[in-house]
């Protein structure tokens, strides 16, 4: 989808629901929720600016829906030990975790997620913190699930507004797309040629 501006965004919001394309959960659970982000700013990535600021409005609890996402928690908790997400990926930590015979047998018996989904999960939700100069998540009911995968946490929009103006400057191009993960197929978008 083309979009007419005057150049590139320098911020992209982005609204976050507690339920959308792999489940209920996935705007809460911090593993999903960081590939959600990921998968925007990818959708997004030729209408920003190529040092953008990402601004996520979030509920974040920490539920992690352990009915449907089984390991996913214990795959969270596991990442803390680790400095980055790639040096958790690339752990013996990891390549258990993706062998766990509990949560395999809930996989292929009880309809739920396998435990490496919660791997290539972490993996694409690692691009923000890499592709944008701050991430920012506003209005998460327990901020230590966000800053546990690299995210700042702030408790409003409009703070999260204050701290993007610190790497964007003042009056910034803003790019809102606040039901992308709701309103049916997300576009990919693209600046008027």
């Amino acid at each position: 989808m083309s979009l007419d501006m005057d150049g590139p965004a320098d911020i992209l919001v982005v609204g976050v629901p507690r339920n959308f394309h792999y489940g209920p959960g996935m705007g809460t659970n911090p593993c999903l929720m960081g590939l959600g982000l990921g998968g925007q700013l990818s959708r997004c990535w030729n209408a920003l600016r190529p040092d953008p600021v990402l601004i996520a409005v979030s509920v974040c609890d920490g539920w992690f829906n352990k009915a449907w996402f089984p390991s996913y928690e214990e795959t969270y908790q596991q990442l803390q030990k680790y400095a980055r997400i790639e040096d958790y990926l690339a752990s013996e930590d990891a390549r258990e975790m993706a062998m766990h015979p509990e949560y395999r047998y809930a996989y292929s018996n009880f309809y739920a997620y396998h435990p490496f989904h919660a791997m290539s999960m972490l993996s694409g939700g690692a691009i923000p913190s890499k592709r944008c100069q701050k991430v920012l998540i506003a209005g998460a009911k327990k901020p230590e699930y966000a800053r546990g995968i690299g995210l700042t946490t702030v408790p409003t929009f409009e703070d999260a507004m204050r701290d993007a103006e610190r790497y964007v400057g003042k009056n910034p191009r803003i790019l809102c797309t606040p039901e992308c993960f709701s309103g049916g197929a997300a576009p990919h978008l693209h600046l008027k040629e």
